[in-house]
Parts: C-alpha cells; structure tokens; sequence
C-alpha cells in the first residue's frame, strides 16, 4: 500500500514537470501542439497503471504468501491432529488387545475354578460316602432320667453317684448306640478309674465283694469287653437299639468321689475315650 502511494505522488509530480515545461516551450517550438501533450498524457497514465499493477502484484505476492503460510499452519495443525488420532487409535487397539487377553486369562481361570469346584465336589461326595460306610458310636450314660450322652456329661464337674445308707457298691451301665452304615467290627470297650481303691468289675461282681464273699480279694479298678464274647455292634436299625456295658463300681466308704473313663475303638472305629467325674451321694434309707 505504501509502495502505491509512493507511485502516485512520483507520477503527479512528473506530470506537473512536464505540464510546466511545457508551458515553457510552446512558445518557442511551433511544431509542439496538443496532440503531442495527449500523447505525452496517455504515456503518464500507462506509466502510472504499470505501477498501479506492478503494486497490484506485489500486493496479490504479498496476499498469497500469507495466504500459504496461513494454509502451512493449518496443514500443520490438522496434521497434530491426525497424529494424535492415530496414537490414539494405536492405544485403543493396544487396549483392545490387552483386554482381550485379560477376558481369555478370565475365562481360562474360571474353566479352572469350575474344574477345582467340581473335584472338591467329587471328593466331599466321595468322603460322605466313604463316611456312610463307617460306624458312628454315640455313646450314653443311663441315668434315672433316661440316657445322657457322655459328650454333654465329659463337660459336666460332677455326676451324681447315688448309694443308699450302708451300701458300698452301685451300678453303671454304658449304652453304645451305633448310628452308622455298618457294624462295628470287633469292638474294645475299657472302662476303668485311676483310683486304684475303686473296684470296677462285670456286674453282678459288685454285691459279692461289699459282702466280702468274692474269693479274689484283689480290687480290678479296669475291665475290659473285648474278644469272641463281645458280637460286632450292628447298626441301630439293625439291632433295634443300643447295647449295653453294666458295671459293677465298689467303694471304700472313705471316697466321695471319683472318674471313670469309658473307651471304645474298633477294626473300622476309631479311638473313643470319655472321661466322667461321679460325686457319692448318701441316700436316706
């Protein structure tokens, strides 16, 4: 724009020269008319449209090279972002690819969680079964309110021990309930005390001795139930019942109280043992 105005103000100033001289010289040279000074003005006006369109061009150079360099930067931009549309598309599938691993990792380990869950089954139904085919020994302790389990009396401090005035002697009797799917093979039973003062013989013994007629005055504090004379203990379906261990207990007047343990164990039972602690109680006759 500048350059333009620099243009114009040279032609006027030329045109004015020129119209000066001549005025100067019209004078003198007759031959110099007006078709010369027409002349002479459309050379001005050509020479001031030359600069008018070399400003033009200059001015269109100028237009365009910002023009590009306006479209360079958008070009640069739009490539940013397709630059980064594509590392963003490279994360996604990278993405899609990790959690297409994690989903196959997933449904390799649940495949593995069903195959333990379906062993832990086959096993827990093959323990119940092997189970069922055990002997289960509840074992009970008559008493004049009917049988007690020795799991709930083991807890108890004291089990009365009832014997009336001036007899020595008294009876317990052991009930084995067994509520398995089969017989107990070849049972043991032991009871016995760790009072070596206290006299546990097979029943019927226990009224001998308090008399003093029993020959063997040795005190047995154990007895054991076990061999040819003790059948296997069939299940309580089978045998319509529990079976009975009577023993006769004798004691020195000078004790008040003392333990009796029961064990029972078999071919296919495991060790059982109760212990129990029975306190003497004086009845009135």
């Amino acid at each position: 724009m500048l350059w333009t105005i620099i243009n114009v103000i040279t032609l006027f100033v030329l045109a004015v020269f020129a119209y000066l001289l001549w005025r100067k010289t019209q004078n003198k040279v007759g031959s110099f008319g007006i078709g010369d000074l027409t002349n002479m003005a459309t050379l001005v006006v050509a020479i001031f449209s030359l600069f008018v369109a070399v400003a033009a061009y200059q001015k269109s150079v100028e237009d365009n090279e910002e023009q590009q360099k306006s479209l360079d930067a958008s070009r640069e931009q739009l490539q940013a972002v397709v630059d980064a549309a594509t590392k963003q598309q490279e994360i996604l599938s990278r993405n899609l690819e990790t959690s297409k691993a994690q989903q196959e990792l997933l449904s390799k380990n649940l495949e593995i969680s069903k195959s333990q869950l379906d062993l832990v089954k086959a096993q827990r139904k093959e323990e119940q079964e092997r189970q069922a085919r055990k002997p289960i020994a509840e074992i009970n302790l008559q008493t004049t309110t009917g049988p007690k389990p020795l799991d709930d009396l083991e807890k108890l401090p004291e089990i009365d021990f009832p014997l009336e005035q001036g007899k020595r002697w008294g009876k317990v009797v052991f009930l084995v309930l067994n509520k398995g799917k089969v017989e107990i093979i070849r049972p043991v039973v032991k009871i016995f005390s760790s009072q070596d003062k206290v006299s546990v013989e097979n029943d019927g013994v226990g009224l001998l001795r308090a008399q003093g007629r029993l020959r063997d005055p040795t005190i047995h504090n154990d007895i054991q139930f076990s061999g040819p004379d003790v059948n296997d203990i069939e299940t309580a379906e089978v045998a319509g019942g529990g079976y009975r261990f009577t023993v006769d207990i004798t004691l020195p007047d000078s004790i008040n109280a003392f333990d009796l343990t029961f064990l029972i164990h078999g071919k296919n039972l495991s060790r059982k043992a109760y212990t129990l602690h029975f306190k003497v109680i004086k009845l009135s006759s």
